[in-house]
């Protein structure tokens, strides 16, 4: 454990400069909604992705499989009923991947 000790404190003083400030995540803008379809893989690791971040409370999901209203808005936003999809404002994210990252960059301490 002293020798950890050592090295850490051997290379916080070889640092060259002042450590930058720390900046926490922006988050996700209000009205932010994540579609998801039933039995959809992609959709799954959308939700793993919201639920790991404990977003929860603040993105909103609707599933265009039980709500033709939902199916209807998701078209109208992004042209097609393709879910997996973020909403963000007038932005439409579609692939599960870019989802999660998008996610783990706005919500998280990464």
């Amino acid at each position: 454990m002293e020798a950890l000790v050592a090295e850490c404190e051997k290379i916080d003083a070889s640092w060259p400069s002042e450590l930058p400030e720390f900046v926490a995540p922006q988050g996700l803008p209000a009205g932010a909604e994540l579609y998801i379809k039933d039995r959809c893989l992609f959709s799954r690791w959308a939700m793993y992705a919201r639920s790991n971040l404990h977003i929860e409370s603040s993105l909103a999901v609707r599933n265009v499989s039980q709500d033709p209203q939902a199916r209807e808005q998701l078209v109208r936003v992004g042209g097609k009923p393709q879910a997996p999809a973020l909403v963000i404002g007038d932005q439409v994210m579609y692939e599960s991947t870019d989802i999660a990252a998008h996610l783990a960059k706005t919500c998280s301490w990464l």
